[in-house]
């Protein structure tokens, strides 16, 4: 792992969450949901890429939340309650 990739992923996640912020005050509700969507799949890559060394190559949020979970078995309730796998559905799909 470099730090300089870690460091490029959460950039530009922190970015996709501004951008996202910033839809949802212009009133772009489904392109903002698009955004926030980017943003968990980068952050959860970085904290994967700090954490392990690496990450996989998917776009799958459940698949990473498992992946990370590994290292942090709290971050599995995020796809074990029914309730958050509607919510990672809809970011997945934007």
């Amino acid at each position: 792992m470099s730090f300089e990739e870690a460091e490029l992923l959460r950039e530009r996640a922190e970015a996709f969450l501004r951008n996202a912020q910033r839809l949802l005050e212009e009133g772009e509700a489904d392109i903002a949901v698009f955004n926030l969507g980017e943003y968990c799949q980068l952050i959860l890559k970085y904290k994967l890429l700090v954490y392990t060394g690496t990450y996989p190559r998917t776009h799958s949020l459940r698949q990473l939340i498992i992946k990370l979970g590994e290292v942090n078995p709290k971050i599995l309730m995020l796809v074990s309650d029914i309730r958050n796998l509607h919510y990672i559905a809809r970011l997945e799909g934007g």
